[in-house]
């Protein structure tokens, strides 16, 4: 480490001074040593602080403030899910209307398997340039909850929430019995582990399953596979019982095939304001899908407030943008700044992490 002793310096060239003080030719130096001696100090003093910089938390570098000139490169998104979903679907409009406002390309890899831990790994490993950014939502949080990845998004960079999904539902098949989440867990007492619900470890729909366990529902938790998956096996009678996005199902509702008995959301969503929600219906569950960009740890701040900004922009103002969400999943337009992403991120994550015990356990194969 830089360091300068400064006393000791100072003694020696005011010993110096001193020596030299009672020569008459000296005398008239005197002036100008000390004045020297001075802005040497000052000088070092600024060039030691620039060196040492301030301590920031993690061990993260200190940038000041300094002017970041950013993108510079081609910038990578990497999605933990399969193309076509929601959360790519997401990632792609938006690298899209980035790479229109920012002026470099924006594209975006599908890295799947292991839970989102191979897409997870990869960026948290990635160099902090700015060029390698994650896309993530609550399963990040649920697949550290379950033990499929040994970190958790506080050990990355937040870049902030650019759109959320709040229509995740529960659903059954249209000639099923059970016409509310009541119904569903006490016909499942009287018929314990007769009826299958599909869930993926380590995302909202495991998640969703266990949460109906702790209600009391007497269900087998089967994984079918991801949401596309789910609604083969619901269709086909394999599983009773599915968690799935409403734009997914929504033409399996019109026709009857399936039937919606409760909304994931905390709250009642505007698509389905007569459906109550889990939690109205006795069972301690709420999410939505925050999705979040993530950076490498060391990643200069400075960059995520770029993106942030960028990001404010598109959502705020851009009316292409708007309907190009609305048409394809029916989202409205969501932004939340960096400050606030890490709170709404914290409560969730301290909300799911209750049932971290419970959600380290596999979910069974399904068997056909």
């Amino acid at each position: 480490m830089f360091e300068i002793n400064f006393w000791r310096l100072k003694g020696v060239i005011l010993f110096h001074l001193k020596c030299c003080y009672s020569n008459t030719y000296c005398k008239r130096e005197v002036f100008w040593m000390k004045t020297k001696f001075l802005a040497t100090v000052l000088a070092l003093s600024a060039i030691a602080m620039g060196s040492l910089g301030c301590g920031s938390k993690g061990g993260q570098q200190a940038y000041n403030n300094q002017n970041v000139k950013w993108p510079t490169k081609p910038v990578q998104i990497i999605v933990p899910y399969s193309a076509g979903g929601d959360t790519d679907f997401n990632a792609r409009v938006m690298a899209k209307y980035l790479e229109k406002k920012l002026g470099k390309p924006f594209t975006v890899t599908n890295v799947v398997g292991g839970g989102g831990s191979i897409a997870n790994n990869r960026v948290k490993n990635a160099a902090p340039d700015g060029n390698t950014i994650l896309v993530n939502h609550v399963s990040f949080i649920l697949s550290r909850a379950s033990n499929v990845i040994d970190f958790s998004y506080k050990d990355m960079v937040m870049g902030g929430v650019f759109a959320r999904q709040d229509t995740d539902v529960v659903l059954v098949r249209g000639d099923s019995p059970w016409n509310s989440i009541k119904e569903l867990i006490e016909d499942s007492k009287k018929n314990p582990n007769q009826y299958k619900i599909a869930a993926n470890t380590g995302t909202s729909s495991h998640y969703v399953a266990i949460s109906l366990q702790n209600a009391g529902a007497k269900l087998n938790v089967i994984d079918s596979g991801g949401s596309s998956d789910r609604i083969v096996a619901l269709l086909g009678g394999h599983v009773d019982v599915i968690p799935a996005s409403y734009a997914g199902v929504k033409d399996y509702l019109k026709t009857g095939k399936f039937k919606v008995l409760a909304a994931c959301a905390p709250q009642r969503s505007a698509v389905l304001p007569d459906v109550p929600t889990l939690k109205e219906s006795g069972v301690d569950c709420a999410y939505v899908y925050p999705y979040t960009f993530f950076f490498p740890k060391g990643t200069n701040p400075k960059i995520a407030e770029t993106l942030s900004a960028a990001v404010k922009d598109i959502v705020q103002n851009d009316k292409s943008y708007a309907n190009e969400i609305d048409k394809a999943y029916m989202q409205k337009p969501y932004y939340e700044s960096i400050s606030d992403s890490e709170k709404s991120w914290g409560k969730t994550y301290d909300q799911i992490m209750k049932l971290s015990d419970k959600l380290q356990g596999k979910v069974q194969k399904e068997t056909k």
